[in-house]
């Protein structure tokens, strides 16, 4: 995953400001891989939003047409919308993980070897996919 800091634009700070900083203020990785957490917890949380819209809309037009029409947009805007969800708890937990295992570095205890949620799997898309179609199911 590409760091917060390179996605920005590059440091505006001189050779010797820059050595500097990274004497006395070090990079660290559980700070980093916190703002990623915290990134994709805003980007979850912003498609979240854009997609309700877009069911608001669908829904609407699709009112006009047919009720079962209507019903199909419902099913894969509840589906939709309960996959980012999951999502969006996923990445909060990994956020309050790495929040407070740097907490407790910073305080002199070693966090426990985790596998989750300290690190993101290839089974996190397919399940908050399967589990946004079993919510879409039961709902519908």
């Amino acid at each position: 995953m590409i760091a917060q800091q390179e996605r920005i634009a590059p440091s505006l700070w001189s050779a010797r400001t820059a050595r500097m900083i990274q004497k006395y203020a070090p990079r660290s990785a559980r700070r980093d891989r916190q703002l990623d957490e915290l990134t994709l917890v805003g980007v979850h949380g912003v498609l979240i939003v854009f997609s309700a819209a877009l069911l608001a809309l669908m829904g609407w037009i699709s009112s006009r047409y047919s009720p079962g029409v209507e019903g199909a947009v419902a099913f894969l805007g509840v589906a939709v919308l309960a996959a980012l969800c999951t999502g969006l708890f996923v990445h909060l937990v990994r956020y309050y993980d790495a929040l407070i295992s740097r907490k407790r570095a910073e305080r002199g205890h070693e966090a426990a070897p985790l596998r989750w949620p300290r690190a993101s799997a290839d089974a996190d898309f397919p399940i908050a996919i399967g589990l946004g179609v079993l919510v879409a199911v039961v709902t519908g």
